[in-house]
C-alpha cells in the first residue's frame, strides 16, 4: 500500500470517528435539552461541540491534464551522435569516452543511480554543460527538454500566463490560456506567481 492511499484511510477513519462521537453528542443535548436535572451536562457538551476542531476529508483531485504534440517533421536515419564525449568537474570524472549513436525510432533510457551523471550525459546533449569530445544532432532534429528542476529556471515573479505568454509565437499566442487549461491552470490560477506554483508543487511532492 502506498504512503498517499494509508494516508487517505486514516484520514477517513478519523473522520468516521469524529463524526460518530459528534452524533452522539447531538443526540444526547437534543433528548435531555429540556430536562433541567440535565441542564448542567447538556450545557457541557455544548460547549464540548463548540471547541471540536472537525477533521475535513480531501477531495480527490479527479482532473486529468489532457494534451497532445502535433507531428513531428521526419528526422535523419540518425538521430544524435556522440563520439569519445567526457565530463569531469575537476579531478572527478562522472564518464569518460561515450560513443554511441540513436537511430530514429529507437527508444533509450538512462538508468542508474543518483549522482551517476544522468542528468548531466542530457545537460551535455542539449548544449547545457561543456563537455570534452562530440555530439551531433542529426538533420531535422530539435530537442525538447524539461529540466529536474525546471521550476528554479523560471521568473518566480512573473505570472503562470505570463511566463507562457513571453515565449508564445504565431498562432500560438492565441491559444495561451486553452494551452494553460489542458494543464489544469484555469480562472484565476493563471494569475498566481510561478515561485507560489512552485512551492507547492514541492509541498505535494514532499509529502
Amino acid at each position: 500500500m502506498n504512503f498517499e492511499k494509508k494516508e487517505e484511510e486514516l484520514q477517513v477513519s478519523a473522520y468516521e470517528n469524529q463524526q460518530k462521537k459528534i452524533q452522539d453528542t447531538e443526540k444526547f443535548i437534543e433528548r435531555f435539552r429540556y430536562k433541567s436535572t440535565k441542564a448542567v451536562q447538556v450545557q457541557s457538551r455544548i460547549k464540548q461541540l463548540d471547541k471540536v476542531d472537525r477533521i475535513e476529508i480531501d477531495q480527490e483531485d479527479v482532473a486529468n491534464i489532457h494534451f497532445r504534440f502535433p507531428p513531428a517533421p521526419r528526422s535523419g536515419t540518425i538521430v544524435v551522435e556522440a563520439k569519445s564525449v567526457t565530463k569531469n568537474y575537476g579531478s572527478k570524472i562522472v564518464f569518460k569516452d561515450i560513443d554511441f549513436a540513436i537511430e530514429r525510432g529507437d527508444k533509450v533510457a538512462f538508468v542508474g543511480k543518483n549522482g551517476e551523471g544522468k542528468t548531466t550525459f542530457s545537460r551535455c546533449i542539449i548544449s547545457d554543460l561543456d563537455f570534452q569530445g562530440e555530439i551531433k544532432l542529426g538533420h531535422n532534429v530539435t530537442i525538447g527538454y524539461f529540466a529536474q528542476n525546471q521550476d528554479q529556471l523560471l521568473d518566480g515573479d512573473k505570472t503562470v500566463f505570463q511566463t507562457l505568454d513571453d515565449i508564445a509565437v504565431g498562432d500560438v499566442r492565441t491559444r495561451v490560456r486553452d494551452i494553460l487549461a489542458s494543464f489544469l491552470f484555469k480562472g484565476e490560477d493563471i494569475e498566481k506567481k510561478t515561485s507560489i506554483v512552485g512551492r507547492r508543487k514541492k509541498q505535494v511532492g514532499s509529502c
